[in-house]
């Protein structure tokens, strides 16, 4: 949304009571609909001369602000925040007014280096519902313009795939049928969440063998691959809260523990926002229900950039006893053996297929790698 003020507005009210509003009011309408109607926003403030012509309005200064709100700094600012509302304001209009603000401490801002196309400046961040903490000497020392663009790492710790098994003996066809179905949905045109389960009964060797295609396919996943232990039936040890599971995963991508979320929704959305648009293999091994999975699964409902393959290991049934709809046959070309794709509510609001693979009680032959 575009906001043209006149030029005999004050200014002072746009950081004095805009941003206080606007996040109340984003908090109050997430607070009343589901995660998937949810609203998190960016705002720039800027200030300049514009023009009018035939085409509409026009100018430097438009373009200008338009650039801050898609800045990377500004996406990352929200993306790391479990507010709702991510604030950035040109170098003019810090300096002109916010420093002379009167509810807002321009010491809760922080100066970031915004290069986009043409525009090469500092710029101004604040998290008007979350604020970072007071720090004077901000105020005082500018960001340097960056010698050249800093590449994009991706943290050590998106990479906890469990080690591969050196000689992996039998489930041959169930393997091909597994990595023909990801791979098909992973190189397809449309970019998805593609969802998947393996069951059987215990100790058929189902981790070793999800584990085992996970690296397979670990070159189709460059953003991360994850193994996640949710302990669902564990003699020892109770199911991994939600919340708990969720903080590993944030943590994994590089946010700092001081700054996650209390409530599981919140983190859950915050997981999202910072998968987004990424290709990440999610393993999660030993899950106990439906509701210790939902929030740790990045549904296409919430966010339609991502792609990310979330393989959902299962003991005792899990994708059958607890499906609420039917299942139904979905052949595979190389194997016989039927993979059954089951409409399962989890995977996102509006029911993704997730496709689930069985693996039988193996022959009692001493060669087969068990888990």
């Amino acid at each position: 949304m575009f906001v043209l003020a006149p030029a005999g507005i004050p200014k002072a009210p746009f950081i004095d009571i805009v941003p206080r509003v606007l996040a109340t009011v984003l908090r109050h309408h997430n607070q009343c609909h589901p995660v998937e109607e949810q609203v998190r926003l960016r705002m720039a403030l800027h200030a300049g001369e514009v023009q009018f012509d035939r085409h509409g309005v026009t100018s430097a200064a438009v373009n200008h602000t338009f650039r801050l709100v898609d800045a990377r700094p500004a996406k990352t600012a929200l993306a790391d925040s479990p507010g709702n509302l991510a604030l950035i304001t040109s170098r003019w209009f810090f300096e002109d007014v916010v420093r002379h603000s009167l509810t807002m401490d321009p010491a809760t801002f922080r100066p970031v280096w915004v290069s986009e196309k043409e525009t090469s400046t500092v710029a101004w961040i604040a998290l008007p519902d979350h604020s970072y903490p007071p720090d004077p000497t901000v105020l005082t020392v500018p960001p340097e313009s960056p010698a050249s663009p800093i590449p994009y790492q991706v943290p050590s710790a998106m990479f906890s795939m469990r080690g591969g098994i050196p000689e992996f003996v039998g489930r041959h066809d169930e393997l091909r049928a597994l990595l023909d179905t990801v791979t098909a949905a992973v190189d397809g045109s449309a970019r998805r969440i593609a969802g998947y389960t393996v069951d059987g009964m215990a100790g058929v060797g189902k981790t070793a063998f999800s584990v085992y295609a996970a690296h397979h396919l670990a070159a189709r996943f460059p953003d991360g691959r994850i193994f996640l232990e949710l302990y669902g039936h564990s003699p020892t040890q109770a199911p991994r809260d939600p919340a708990d599971a969720l903080a590993s995963l944030l943590v994994a991508t590089g946010l700092d523990r001081a700054c996650l979320p209390r409530e599981l929704d919140d983190r859950a959305r915050l997981w999202r926002d910072r998968i987004a648009g990424k290709r990440v293999l999610l393993v999660f091994d030993d899950a106990a229900s439906h509701d210790q999975l939902r929030p740790l699964l990045p549904g296409s409902a919430y966010a339609a950039s991502t792609q990310a393959l979330v393989a959902v290991l299962t003991v005792h049934g899990l994708s059958t006893r607890h499906s609420k709809l039917a299942t139904q046959p979905l052949r595979n070309a190389v194997s016989n053996r039927p993979l059954r794709r089951t409409r399962w509510a989890l995977c996102n609001g509006r029911g993704a297929p997730v496709d689930t693979l069985v693996l039988p009680v193996p022959s009692p032959r001493k060669s087969d790698t068990g888990a």
